[in-house]
Order: C-alpha cells, then sequence, then structure tokens
C-alpha cells in the first residue's frame, strides 16, 4: 500500500467517526546540530479518550526522514531523523510533519539551526577566539595538548602563537643553553660535544641551527617540539680536526627563529700553535693599520702627500714582497693610481684582480 492509499484509508475512518482532537508533546520541535551530522529525536501524538486513533505522518524535506509513517493507538510516539549534509554552519531550515488522523488533520512545525563547530572542554564550550585565548592560559597538560590539536596544520603553531601574545594571554617562549661558550681541546680526529638547550615556556617551538668553522657541524639542522624531553633538549655537535689549525680556532653556534638568534661562541684548542704562521699573520695586520693611519693623517692635514704616497708605497711593497697571491696590495695599489689621477691603470689593475 502506498502513501496515497494510506492517507485515503485514514481519511475514510475520519468520516466513519466522530470527530475527536489531537495533543501533542511538543507545540513545535527545535533542533541544534553541526554540519553534517545528523539528529534524531521523537514526539508524541494523543487522542480523545475513548476514540481509535490511527494515522500517517509526512513531511516535506527530505533532510527529515519520518522514521514511524504510521501509527496506531493513543499515545502513539513518532519518531524522526534529520541529516545536515550539505548545510552550512548557521544555516537554518524551517517545516512542519503533517499529522493525518482518524481525529483529524494537524501540523507540527520544526526549526532547525546548524551551529558553528565548537570544541568541547572540561571548561565548557569554546565558540571564540577569545574562549580559545582563556583556555589555553591554562597550565594542566589537558591544555597544553588542545594547543597541539588546534595547531596541527601546517604553518598554523605560529599564527596562534602570534595571536595568543597580540592579546597578551601568553609570553614568548624563551630559550637559553647550559654553558656561555664551548671551549674543547681536540686530541682526536673527531670528537662530540652536546649543548643543552632549555626552553622557558609553552607554545610555538622550532629553532633554527647554523655553525661557524669548518671544523665544527650541528647533527641536527631544526629543532621542534618533538625534540624536547619536558623543557630541555640536548643538541649534539661534530668536531673535526679537518679545517684546524695548530693553536685556537674559533667557531659559532647559532640556534634561531623568526623571534630569537642565540649565539654560542666556539674555541677548540688543537696541537701547538704555529708561531711562524702567526707571525706572519700578526705582521700583515700590522702593515694594514698602517696603511689606515698613514691616509688618516694626510687626510687631517698632519702630513702632505708626497709623504702619504711615499709610506704607502713602502707598505703596499712590503706586503707584496710577504704574499704575491694578497689581493689587498692590489686594491691598495689602484687606490693610490686614482689618488694620482691614473684611472686608465687603476682600472686595469682592479680587472685583472677580479
Amino acid at each position: 500500500m502506498d502513501k496515497r492509499e494510506k492517507i485515503d484509508k485514514v481519511l475514510a475512518q475520519r468520516a466513519a467517526c466522530r470527530k475527536g482532537s489531537l495533543s501533542f508533546s511538543y507545540l513545535k520541535i527545535e533542533l541544534t546540530i553541526r554540519a553534517g551530522e545528523t539528529a534524531e529525536g521523537s514526539f508524541q501524538v494523543m487522542g480523545e479518550d475513548g476514540l481509535p486513533l490511527s494515522g500517517v505522518v509526512v513531511t516535506g524535506d527530505t533532510r527529515m526522514h519520518c522514521l514511524t509513517p504510521e501509527f496506531s493507538g493513543s499515545p502513539a510516539e513518532i519518531f524522526y531523523r534529520f541529516d545536515s549534509t550539505g548545510l552550512d554552519e548557521r544555516d537554518m531550515v524551517r517545516g512542519v510533519f503533517q499529522v493525518i488522523s482518524s481525529q483529524g488533520e494537524y501540523v507540527l512545525p520544526y526549526v532547525v539551526f546548524v551551529s558553528p563547530n565548537v570544541f568541547e572542554t572540561s571548561l565548557g564550550q569554546m565558540k571564540n577566539l577569545f574562549h580559545f585565548a582563556n583556555l589555553l592560559t591554562g597550565s594542566e597538560r589537558q591544555y597544553l595538548n588542545g594547543y597541539r590539536i588546534l595547531s596541527m596544520r601546517p604553518h598554523t603553531e605560529q599564527k596562534v602563537e602570534e595571536f595568543l601574545m597580540w592579546i597578551r594571554k601568553k609570553q614568548r617562549v624563551s630559550y637559553e643553553t647550559d654553558r656561555d661558550a664551548v671551549r674543547v681541546s681536540l686530541t682526536e680526529d673527531v670528537a662530540r660535544e652536546v649543548v643543552v638547550l632549555t626552553r622557558t615556556g609553552w607554545g610555538y617551538t622550532k629553532l633554527q641551527i647554523e655553525t661557524e668553522g669548518k671544523f665544527l657541524k650541528a647533527e641536527k639542522s631544526v629543532l621542534t617540539d618533538d625534540d624536547f624531553l619536558g623543557n630541555q633538549c640536548p643538541c649534539g655537535f661534530v668536531l673535526f680536526r679537518d679545517g684546524l689549525h695548530g693553536g685556537r680556532n674559533f667557531g659559532k653556534i647559532r640556534f634561531y627563529n623568526e623571534y630569537l638568534s642565540l649565539e654560542l661562541p666556539v674555541c677548540v684548542e688543537y696541537g701547538e700553535p704555529d708561531r711562524a704562521e702567526n707571525a706572519a699573520y700578526h705582521e700583515r695586520k700590522k702593515r694594514v693599520v698602517d696603511f689606515y693611519q698613514y691616509y688618516l693623517r694626510f687626510s687631517m692635514g698632519q702630513i702632505g702627500k708626497q709623504e702619504w704616497l711615499t709610506q704607502t708605497q713602502r707598505i703596499i711593497a712590503a706586503i707584496h714582497e710577504k704574499n704575491r697571491e694578497n689581493p689587498v696590495r692590489d686594491l691598495f695599489q689602484a687606490h693610490i693610481l686614482i689618488t694620482k689621477e691614473r684611472y686608465g691603470e687603476a682600472g686595469r689593475l682592479l680587472e685583472q684582480a677580479g
């Protein structure tokens, strides 16, 4: 028997008996549901005492499914299911249940509201950004886990961090090392040093690591929250004998991100210093200092142009004699030629040096 035949049968029963009246357990059905979910419920239909009751229930919206399309007896419970597939947040759907019974025809209105997605927490629903911020300022572990869950998408965690700092709900995460500098005396081909990084606070954790010095290499180039055990992270660095010279070798370890830069100087002592090499190095530095001092004295009028040229030529010749591959000599010589307005020669010299 199809729906039309069922309705005709109910109407025939109604015509054969004395008309009564129906009452419902709700004057209006109101549902709140999230987008993409389904919700079920029920309502009761009560007829007049002493009169037989039967009927059918139909709806005009395909989203609202009547799970009890026929009923008989009083009271009768009518079950329904609403499917919000295809609806968006804050949409509203209005409709009616049409009840055609042996005691009359009635409509029962319903309203379905599609609510925005909210997170349920121990403090209640998190409905907006400020609820979110208040939730994440707690110190309990559940709040930290909530922060991580809400920051799972790529590049989202940093934006969440900036938002919380902007509304003054948290402080920026800070870091410090277990020492002010790394000082090592290397006696092997390869050695390993560990610097312990301590984190203060919670939230966005991403640090880049870079090293300065051919003898130094970090075991990791990036640190994230997964690298920290509690608030500490041991950072390993490898020291290589290749690239070291006798004596003290200086380098640097740098931890940095968008908000901070933390530098740690490194000093590695290896073997005996090459005294001859050190003496040559200091002599080259002294001649460069002498060059600038004579230029300053000339610029201030303390010596004449001829004396300045004579002394400068002497310094350049000494640099060239000690190291013919040193480009500093060519740069100084070009400066002298420009001073003498011999621009063509200066240009050719710079081209050769380049």
